[in-house]
């Protein structure tokens, strides 16, 4: 507490995980794989702060303010018996085996995710017997993604994965990797609440205002075994 009406806290969380045997008991499609096809899911930094700010301002009058910040970077890797072999999945055994290629994110390949997020605030009270009225305003600003940490072309190893049907390919899937996003964004909300007591009654009235934004940034995505250097436009 800096001073007698003004009380600040803060606190941080820093907690680096790792989920290295990702879903392997739970496999996509409900076909059981071998131990190289989980991914270890490497989350660091993953941290979360947060602060606040508490001034009354004489009997009546009441002004809060709140920060909170959310960084996190998701990366998944190999096992390390995994190496840079193709994934197959079986369909007559009902195996899958050999590495991950089950979709372009972070639970089917080997990619890589970074995360922040912002959220500032301010509200203002102010309370009599008869009469309270508060405002504020609330904002969350984020981005997701990072292209030019994705330039892997084993991002899916050899941009492929092949069907067997008890050990007979039957099929070839072709994927256009490395692939990668970047999303940002913000949302802002804006509101008043007024209440009024007069003998037994109570009169309540309030306002809120709602505004959200996202947009695509323009991606460079690196060649790979079967694509040529591509780039996602902005949207």
């Amino acid at each position: 507490q800096v001073a007698e009406t003004h009380k600040i806290v803060g606190a941080i969380s820093v907690q680096p995980v790792c989920n290295c045997r990702f879903n392997m008991l739970n496999p996509t499609g409900n076909i059981p794989w071998a131990p190289e096809v989980t991914g270890q899911h490497h989350y660091d930094p993953q941290s979360i702060g947060n602060i606040s700010w508490r001034h009354p301002a004489g009997n009546n009058l009441l002004f809060e303010a709140v920060y909170s910040d959310l960084r996190v970077t998701q990366q998944t890797t190999r096992q390390p018996t995994t190496g840079n072999a193709v994934q197959v999945t079986d369909v007559g055994m009902n195996y899958r085996y050999g590495s991950r290629g089950l979709n372009l994110g972070a639970t089917g390949s080997y990619f890589i995710i970074p995360r922040w997020q912002m959220t500032p605030g301010f509200n203002v009270s102010y309370v009599t017997g008869r009469h309270s009225f508060k405002s504020g305003v609330l904002a969350r600003y984020f981005h997701t993604g990072n292209s030019a940490l994705n330039d892997d072309p084993n991002q899916i190893n050899q941009g492929r994965s092949y069907t067997f049907n008890n050990g007979v390919p039957t099929a070839v899937q072709i994927w256009a990797v490395p692939f990668a996003w970047e999303e940002s964004g913000r949302d802002l909300s804006f509101y008043a609440q007024d209440q009024w007591t007069l003998g037994r009654t109570t009169v309540n009235l309030g306002l809120r205002y709602n505004d959200t934004s996202t947009s695509i940034e323009e991606s460079h995505l690196a060649a790979g075994f079967f694509v040529p250097e591509r780039t996602i436009a902005a949207l």
